[in-house]
């Protein structure tokens, strides 16, 4: 886990690149210090902050050269399989390291550009051939590690951070106005896009190559949307394929020469999580979770259940709303790119590290992937009352929606009734929406696969992967995570489980409980009480902190933003005195975003 930064372009001096390099690294110290390094030659500078998991001595030091030095490496991340690959590939490459670095090296050098099939892991690679006078630059399926890019004028800048690029002076810190379309809708920006005008973000599962004379091409060699559906699978089987993915994923990803444990928040899937590696750990399992003084969402009853019975050295942090208060503006300026949420992720990141932890294990993926979320069951059930949709036309005014729901809900609401037809990618993309429908919903083909009736829930899983996973969830894990310098490992979104489950039918998935497969294939290692409750949910009183002590610091950044009248909602600040004044007309998270971006903006001096 690391940082990694590059510079290609032939018409600057080395000087020059070498300060622009400097510069981008130093940007993302906080990515690794344990060692770094540069490689420069006539046309690129690559550049690697480390953070050592896998062989920590200096055998690990990046940028890495093959034998014959023609070929150059620096990555972010993990290749999990590397033992697995360092046996295939000894007979075409003299190892000379331990480290999953080098397996990249002779993959490459055996099998060109189709080395990255060969991966699992999550990983931000660059590679620099010398003799064909190419950089490529390959991002992991799901998006688990970052990668930015900028076209400049005579190359590319490229880096692991949002902060790294700007940090080279070479590209403008405007906002891209584009981008908040996306931003209003979703509270987030979707790859491509970044809130940056100018730079991008390679899409997961896509290669970037740059040759010589500076062109550039994009491919895309991994999709979820590629995933057939299969229909020849039975229930005892899926339940079998679901637990020996499982297995091995958890077992792959505590490969680690330094001290690890596992977020544990006493929800299903980070139980599991911990119950795997504890029945392949010869030492208890380090855990750590938070819980809070107000009962209606705290959960350490549950996590205190998996962690007496698994016997794990647990660290149960307990924090009242003001500690949380506390660490609002340090997450804040921890944000490589504004996110709507990530204040958990960063707390929990923060107690791991400081108890000498410097990678976990976490439980994210699971809802996407086995559908925990409500939405999966609220459109698998659709099809029963989508049919009165065009009777509520006719009641003037929506009449029956008033005083039940808050502005934003009744407009949803609307927009769903007056549509005339409603399909799936619809309903998902106005389900899935933040802010008032008259916005465009962004939301296309690239985001949604049709399925088959059968594999309703194969839709949904992908649209919420390519959407809320990729670009909330990974994006606040990593930045809050790598803020702290703690590397954190996803196992429930391995590629080969992802493409067995999003294959499977719906009727294999659904049941009494939301991830009723997961349930099934796992039944012997937790309680029933895991399971058979209702989610409490992670939850902050972000209403009484706006009200409270928050209001100036909120007042002070919208008034900041709601300045930009050809962008912001012009009545934006009456809005906001209604809402401290008490009136519930719009929640929390209609002003929250922006306020969010006000504070990014200042803090990284983004011009409008």
């Amino acid at each position: 886990m690391c940082g990694i930064a590059g510079i290609f372009d032939r018409h600057a001096k080395t000087e020059e690149r070498s300060s622009s390099l400097q510069a981008m690294m130093s940007a993302m110290l906080h990515r690794g210090n344990d060692d770094s390094g540069i490689f420069q030659d006539d046309a690129v500078s690559l550049g690697h902050q480390r953070l050592s998991i896998i062989d920590t001595s200096m055998d690990g030091h990046q940028p890495m050269l093959s034998v014959d030095e023609n070929v150059v490496v620096v990555f972010n991340g993990e290749i999990y399989n590397y033992i697995e690959l360092k046996e295939e590939l000894s007979s075409n490459y003299t190892f000379k390291t331990q480290s999953d670095t080098e397996v990249i090296l002779a993959a490459y050098r055996r099998d060109g550009l189709n080395f990255v099939h060969l991966l699992n892991g999550m990983f931000a690679i660059a590679i620099w051939d010398k003799v064909k006078e190419k950089l490529f630059l390959f991002r992991d399926r799901l998006g688990e590690k970052p990668l930015y890019y900028s076209t400049i004028e005579h190359g590319l800048l490229f880096a692991s951070e949002i902060r790294s690029i700007l940090a080279s002076g070479q590209v403008k810190r405007k906002l891209n106005h584009e981008a908040l379309n996306t931003y209003r809708v979703y509270q987030t920006v979707w790859n491509p896009d970044t809130i940056i005008q100018g730079i991008q973000a390679l899409p997961p599962g896509h290669r970037f190559e740059v040759n010589a004379d500076g062109k550039v091409a994009i491919e895309c060699y991994w999709s979820l949307n590629q995933i057939q559906p299969v229909n020849e699978t039975s229930h005892a089987e899926a339940k079998k394929m679901v637990r020996q993915e499982l297995e091995r994923s958890v077992s792959w990803r505590m490969r680690a020469d330094v001290d690890f444990g596992a977020f544990l928040s006493g929800g299903l899937d980070s139980s599991i999580v911990v119950a795997l590696m504890a029945k392949q750990s010869e030492r208890p399992i380090k855990t750590f979770s938070i819980a809070f003084e107000e009962e209606e969402f705290d959960e350490s009853e549950y996590s205190n259940l998996i962690a007496l019975k698994y016997k794990t050295d647990h660290t149960r942090l307990l924090l009242s709303p003001n500690d949380f208060l506390k660490n609002i503006e340090p997450a804040l300026k921890a944000m490589d790119h504004p996110s709507l949420d990530g204040i958990n992720s960063y707390v929990v990141s923060k107690v791991t590290r400081e108890k000498g932890v410097k990678m976990a294990l976490s439980g994210l993926g699971g809802d996407e992937l086995f559908g925990g979320y409500p939405i999966f069951e609220r459109l698998c059930r659709s099809a029963s009352w989508r049919k009165f949709l065009p009777q509520l036309k006719n009641i003037p005014g929506f009449s029956f929606i008033k005083n039940r729901w808050n502005i934003i809900q009744q407009e949803k609401i609307q927009t769903m009734v007056s549509k005339g037809k409603w399909e799936s990618s619809f309903l998902y993309a106005l389900d899935r929406s933040v802010l008032p429908a008259q916005f465009p919903l962004p939301f296309d083909n690239n985001f949604w696969s049709d399925s088959p009736k059968t594999h309703l829930m194969r839709s949904l899983s992908i649209a919420e992967m390519k959407s809320y996973m990729q670009h909330v969830l990974l994006r606040d894990a990593d930045q809050m995570s790598m803020a702290s310098t703690l590397e954190v490992r996803v196992p429930l979104i391995d590629h080969q489980l992802v493409e067995k489950v999003i294959a499977l039918p719906d009727a294999l998935k659904r049941g009494k409980y939301p991830k009723q497969l997961l349930i099934d294939s796992c039944k012997d290692l937790i309680p029933e009480s895991i399971y058979n409750r209702k989610k409490k949910g992670f939850a902050f009183p972000w209403k009484a902190w706006m009200r409270g002590p928050l209001r100036d610091f909120c007042g002070q950044h919208l008034q900041r933003i709601a300045g930009q009248e050809e962008i912001i909602d012009l009545s934006l600040m009456t809005k906001w005195e209604g809402f401290v004044n008490g009136s519930d007309a719009y929640p929390w998270n209609y002003f929250w975003h922006w306020i969010v971006l006000s504070y990014w903006m200042e803090e990284n001096n983004i011009e409008w």
